[in-house]
């Protein structure tokens, strides 16, 4: 009782492989730059001199990295997307669901992309542009939200006499 496996369409397809690629990616960076900073630490902690700070250095870098990329909340956002289309993937394939409802997926994972931008990447991002105390004047929506960590931007209101 061998059933044959349906092919996915191409777009749907490299989609797909686009989101396991960038949550995949963004997992080994995220690791990868923590092992390096936390071995480079500890070894600087058993050097002297020149070595201790060249360790230092590295461990100082990769932590950088860590924070200027956010692999982690790269990651999130794609394994979200990607789990979606994957198991509607595996329902096609098989034959359990038509066209419409993958394409149907395929949205809602970029929905959730969409959702997770609106909520840690474009609030960290604008609210970098305003300037503390401007932020009731910034003409974009939702620029003085802080970013996860973030101290959210001085009450205007409060901060004026009565």
């Amino acid at each position: 009782m061998s059933q044959e496996l349906q092919d996915l369409p191409q777009d749907v397809d490299q989609r797909l492989n686009y989101w396991h690629g960038l949550w995949n990616r963004s997992a080994r960076y995220h690791y990868f730059f923590g092992v390096i900073s936390v071995a480079a630490s500890v070894i600087s902690t058993s050097l002297e001199g020149g070595p201790a700070k060249a360790f230092s250095i590295i461990a100082a870098i990769a932590t950088a990295l860590i924070g200027f990329m956010h692999p982690e909340r790269r990651y999130m956002k794609f394994v979200r997307a990607w789990r979606v289309l994957d198991v509607a993937a595996m329902r096609y394939r098989h034959g359990l669901i038509e066209k419409p409802a993958l394409i149907d997926a395929v949205e809602r994972g970029e929905a959730l992309i969409a959702e997770f931008e609106d909520k840690f990447d474009a609030p960290a991002a604008e609210a970098k542009d305003v300037v503390a105390g401007d932020a009731a004047a910034s003409p974009v929506a939702g620029a003085a939200t802080p970013a996860p960590g973030d101290s959210p931007p001085p009450d205007n209101a409060a901060l004026q006499k009565p």
